[in-house]
């Protein structure tokens, strides 16, 4: 799994089920689970090798941030946006892309 498949699988459901980018926004969705800890805005926060956390990087209310992925420290952030659109993508076209970065 991919720091962007675990922000997809955060709001995946969301967005389906038809809430709005404003609702999530407002929402502040998170999950901490095995694989990964993920959530709509607030900080991306991490463990050093003594198990202290520390906060890395604040994550805007339109954009989805990756604390950790599979067990290790992980420190991604997406748009909320880019991502609630290629859910819809997949949705209309059957398959799983990504948008092209350049």
């Amino acid at each position: 799994m991919t720091a962007r498949e675990a922000a997809k699988n955060l709001i995946r459901s969301y967005v389906l089920g038809g809430t709005s980018i404003e609702h999530l926004a407002a929402g502040m969705l998170g999950a901490a689970n095995d694989k990964y800890y993920a959530s709509i805005g607030g900080y991306i926060c991490n463990e050093d090798e003594n198990g202290k956390i520390y906060s890395v990087r604040k994550v805007g209310r339109y954009q989805i941030g990756v604390d950790r992925l599979e067990g290790k420290n992980c420190n991604e952030v997406f748009s909320l946006k880019e991502i609630y659109n290629e859910i819809l993508l997949e949705k209309q076209t059957g398959r799983k892309e990504q948008l092209t970065l350049f």
